[in-house]
């Protein structure tokens, strides 16, 4: 389980303003992940990853203005597959 502080720099013209592009706490994001790793003949593997996240932005900035904020909310889902191999150096 991932919990993030949302720190995000908009590049954002809104409105002919001038824009914001400093870096700033904006909101969290939630990420549970769940993933399985399989190893064959010693040397080949093979992981598989699902993951699924919430993301609330409660304070974007938008333009050089304190005034000027915006709000999102969002979910998304992140399935990977990966092959590989191990090497023992020694």
């Amino acid at each position: 389980m991932g919990v993030d502080a949302m720190m995000p720099k908009s590049n954002v013209t809104l409105m002919d303003n001038e824009r914001n592009d400093k870096f700033h706490f904006a909101g969290y994001g939630l990420a549970p992940k769940i993933g399985i790793n399989m190893m064959f003949f010693q040397h080949v593997f093979f992981r598989s990853e699902y993951k699924a996240g919430y993301i609330h932005l409660i304070d974007v900035r938008t333009t050089k203005f304190e005034s000027d904020r915006a709000r999102q909310h969002f979910l998304f889902t992140q399935w990977n597959f990966l092959v590989g191999l191990t090497m023992h150096l020694k």
